[in-house]
């Protein structure tokens, strides 16, 4: 017995289900890949964090000398500082959200190296 079908309009119906079902995989490709070119990330004076969990969720860093003195810092603090266009769009909404974390994670980043710093200069000021 043999199967009279048309193998070649097959391949393309099957390539199109594919390419409607996973419309991002190129787009995620892509994005892997210039993560693998982009630069490593800056070095850093913080430690790794001890997360607190309660009322406020807090971001505990302890001297790496071990001398006893943590830093305390919120985590996600207040909310969203975002402004958007009145016709904004989904691009618009995803800039703005990117800046938003991007303060915060600067804001936070600087409070707790400037806590760091300002502790090794009373505390351990040999180093």
């Amino acid at each position: 017995m043999t199967d009279d079908r048309d193998d070649d309009g097959l391949d393309e119906l099957l390539a199109a289900m594919q390419a409607a079902a996973d419309p991002t995989v190129p787009e995620l490709l892509a994005q892997i890949d210039r993560a693998r070119q982009a630069p490593p990330p800056e070095v850093t004076t913080i430690p790794d964090p001890e997360m607190v969990f309660g009322a406020e969720t807090l971001a505990r860093f302890r001297c790496p000398l071990q001398c006893g003195w943590t830093h305390e810092e919120p985590v996600g603090d207040g909310p969203l500082r975002v402004i958007l266009p009145a016709d904004w769009s989904l691009e618009d909404l995803n800039s703005a959200l990117c800046l938003d974390a991007e303060v915060r994670a600067l804001a936070f980043r600087t409070n707790v190296e400037q806590a760091i710093d300002e502790h090794f200069r009373q505390r351990h000021p040999e180093i």
